[in-house]
């Protein structure tokens, strides 16, 4: 109660320095960073768009960027091509594919998707990457602490979703590696699969589909 007590005071205050100001209110800074958090984001956002001087006060006018409505999916699609360009020396694909998980094989077919993302100008030493600290982490961690230890270039990378690789109760350092085996041969990278690091995010306690992803997935996203 004293807490959310203080906090108003912090904010009450701090309002009052905006509104009374002389100079334009979108220099204003809050007060309080706890202040701006504490449920008048809103009024945060109001204040930094209205102009305050000691004689006037002005709102300026904000236009909404008015998006394109659409008559077909196709034409949306067309769309997306003259908005969604990837950087130079990027390319991306995305397929789709089906597994039926031994953990539970009563679910039957599932659907799982791959992507892939090729660096076209050829591999590159200058990347980084940043791990989770937790001390059960996934199979594609542990490969892609062991590639960035290692120093080596990276030439691609290969994400799945619907199966984590997370205490699949197999070899799940081998299926990931089997994925970037995959990427490698489809891609003809030339430093082979120790250029490529995998992710892999969905259900935790299922082996990773490493067969479907290489053999059919992969394949068709490339």
């Amino acid at each position: 109660t004293n807490k959310i007590k203080r906090r108003r005071m912090m904010l009450h205050r701090a309002l009052f320095v905006a509104v009374t100001t002389t100079t334009t209110v979108s220099a204003f800074v809050p007060l309080s960073a706890r202040a701006a958090s504490f449920r008048a984001s809103t009024a945060f956002r109001l204040l930094a768009t209205t102009t305050t001087t000691a004689a006037t006060t002005s709102t300026p006018t904000q236009q909404a960027q008015e998006l394109p409505t659409f008559t077909s999916e196709q034409e949306y699609l067309d769309y997306l091509e003259t908005v969604s360009d990837l950087p130079a020396g990027f390319a991306t694909g995305t397929a789709d594919g089906l597994f039926v998980p031994p953990e539970a094989p009563a679910m039957g077919k599932l659907g799982i998707r791959g992507t892939v993302i090729h660096l076209t100008e050829g591999p590159t030493e200058n990347w980084a990457a940043c791990f989770t600290k937790n001390k059960f982490p996934g199979a594609p961690i542990t490969v892609g602490r062991s590639r960035l230890a290692n120093g080596g270039p990276l030439h691609a990378l290969v994400i799945n979703n619907k199966v984590s690789n997370v205490c699949s109760g197999g070899d799940g350092v081998a299926d990931s590696e089997m994925v970037c085996q995959a990427v490698a041969e489809a891609l003809d990278l030339p430093g082979g699969a120790e250029t490529v690091l995998p992710s892999s995010t969905g259900v935790i306690g299922w082996r990773l589909p490493a067969k479907e992803l290489s053999q059919d997935v992969v394949p068709k996203a490339v």
